[in-house]
């Protein structure tokens, strides 16, 4: 092994480690949610999650959609509308951008519930 390689390797299993702190630790999930985004990087992890389908346009009132079937898919934070460095809301999209799904928005203690309790699975992007 190169010592860029092994440099690597021990990136990823840091990254692992406060990946299972995260998940194991509800008192300090914000702090650890955190501390592993600025690590790993906002591009470098991914969330898999159960979201809705979108189904056909409706015209009635503020809805434009209805929900269809739920599906297990994985997802990145988008920052077009919540900057994560503001820490209040979170944005996922769907990595593979059919138009069945729509964008997730989530408070961090939202998120960090969600992943405590198992909904919501962390993965990096590698």
């Amino acid at each position: 092994m190169t010592v860029n390689s092994d440099h690597e390797k021990n990136k990823k299993d840091e990254c692992k480690t406060d990946m299972h702190k995260l998940t194991n630790d509800i008192d300090m999930g914000r702090l650890e949610l955190k501390k592993l985004l600025t690590k790993m990087g906002i591009d470098n992890i991914r969330f898999v999650m159960y979201i809705k389908t979108l189904d056909y346009p409706i015209p009635i009132g503020p809805s434009s959609n209805t929900l269809g079937e739920l599906e297990f898919i994985e997802c990145r934070i988008d920052e077009s509308l919540h900057k994560v460095a503001d820490w209040y809301k979170i944005t996922l999209v769907p990595i593979e951008q059919t138009g069945k799904f729509g964008y997730t928005h989530l408070y961090v203690t939202t998120l960090v519930s969600q992943i405590n309790g198992g909904e919501i699975l962390l993965k990096s992007a590698n």
